[in-house]
Formats: structure tokens, sequence, C-alpha cells
């Protein structure tokens, strides 16, 4: 489902993207990967915004990854690899992501400062970084950062109307995103928070009514995820419950349950 949104806005975002959040300076290259799925749109926005400001570019098209982590990088091109490791500034359209991969973990030996902008769109783009006072929300996402912080080794309980009902404590906060990509390394887009549970306190039930398996998609017969600890069994969710399956017990080298959820 696309949403309308103010396409004047997109520009601003693109240029707010870069001049201001990754802080690019006009003798810097920036690199585009996008997938065969990818909004163009937005893609070409970032494009512009990086001549304007006087920095050279390149997009650098790929088929859609099969897998995301290390089980994709038989499938990201040596180009493409060889590519992210000579730019300044890399924006990253894909879906399923470069991030994760082995691809992505040899850039922590680079001057590579990179932002995940995945399956945002250019309506996404355009509202998050083009109507929003990125001082005002980082102001308001430092005081949820400090918030998680502060309430370590307390106890949670997450609930829905569509049946989760989950508690774990929580265990040591993740560092928070920073305002401005000055520096070498890899953030996903501002406003969002990362809550991460001290893993064996984990008890429930997890609904899950979207789920990125090997793909995104929504469920009209949610996934029930029951977890003690470690997940103990998966029900519903009609074929996707199959393809789930698959990707977890690929990921957990044929045992699901050595597997723990990854929840937004």
């Amino acid at each position: 489902m696309t949403f309308p949104y103010d396409k004047t806005h997109l520009a601003v975002a693109a240029d707010r993207i870069l001049r201001d959040y990754m802080a690019l300076q006009p003798d810097e290259e920036v690199l585009l990967t996008v997938d065969t799925s990818t909004d163009r749109e937005g893609v070409l926005a970032l494009a512009a915004a990086a001549r304007t400001l006087g920095a050279r570019y390149a997009i650098m098209e790929m088929p859609n990854l099969p897998f995301q982590g290390g089980l994709a990088d038989p499938f990201i091109p040596k180009s493409v690899a060889e590519g992210l490791k000579h730019c300044d500034v890399w924006i990253d359209f894909t879906f399923p992501y470069i991030s994760g991969s082995k691809t992505h973990e040899a850039l922590k030996a680079t001057k590579v400062r990179s932002l995940n902008i995945l399956d945002l769109g250019a309506g996404g783009i355009a509202r998050l970084f083009g109507q929003v006072d990125l001082d005002d929300l980082f102001e308001l996402q430092t005081a949820f950062d400090r918030l998680i912080a502060d309430s370590q080794g307390k106890e949670c309980r997450v609930t829905c109307a569509r049946g989760t009902d989950v508690t774990f404590v929580l265990g040591a906060p993740k560092a928070g995103k920073k305002r401005r990509l000055n520096e070498p390394g890899t953030s996903s887009p501002p406003g969002s928070v990362v809550i991460l549970p001290e893993p064996a306190s984990v008890r429930g039930t997890v609904m899950v009514p979207a789920v990125f398996h090997e793909w995104y998609t929504l469920i009209s017969n949610p996934i029930r995820v029951e977890v003690d600890d470690r997940i103990t069994n998966i029900s519903g969710g009609d074929a996707d419950l199959f393809v789930l399956d698959r990707a977890l017990r690929r990921a957990g080298r044929g045992e699901w349950g050595q597997r723990r959820c990854h929840v937004n």
C-alpha cells in the first residue's frame, strides 16, 4: 500500500540526509545500492542531492537478495562488495538488505559511513526527513534511549489485542543513535528505540501479524510464537508458517528452537 505525500518534501529530505545527517563533504563519493524492487524516486532524489552538494555518486543495482546476514554473501556481486569499500557515504536501498553480511562486516576497517534506507520508499523518506525537524526528533530519541538505559534490570510486559503477552527483563542497552553520521559506521533511520531483553528471561506468547522470513509480508492469520527462553512452538500463519519454519531452521542450523525472535 502506498500513501500520498507532498513531493516537494522529497528534495528537502534528500538534502537533509546527505548534507546534515550524513555530513557529506563536496569532495566525497556517495554509493547508492538498489535492487530490482527499489522505489527509484527516492534513489534519484538522493543522487540529485549528492550532485548538488558537489559530491560524486554512483548507483549500483543488483537482483533482490534471497536472504540476509551471512546467508546473503554468496548472492552479493563482487563488484558491489568492492565498490562499498571505496566510497565515503553508502546509502543502502536493498531489501532484503546487505547489512549483517560478511560483506558489510568488512567495512568496519574502512572510512565508510552508511545509512540503511531499505524499503522506506520515497514517501517514507519525504515524511521522516523532509517534514520532521531532526533536532526535535533526536531530542525525543535521546530521551527514549536514556529511559531504556536507566531501566536496565527492570521487568517488562508487552501485550496487545491480538494476543501477545510476553514478559522479560531489560538487558544492557544498545548504543543510542547519533545525531550526525560523521564517523565510520552504519545506522538505520532515526525515530526507533531498540529494547534488548535478557534472553533467558523471555516468557510468553508473541502474535506476529507481519513477518520478514524470506521476504516481508502481512499475514491475515497471525503466527503464534511461544517463547520460554527459547522458541518452543510456532503455529498459525497458514502458508507463511512453513516459510518461517524453514527460515528459522536455516538460521539455527536445523533447530529453530535454538533461535530467538527479533520483534519490531
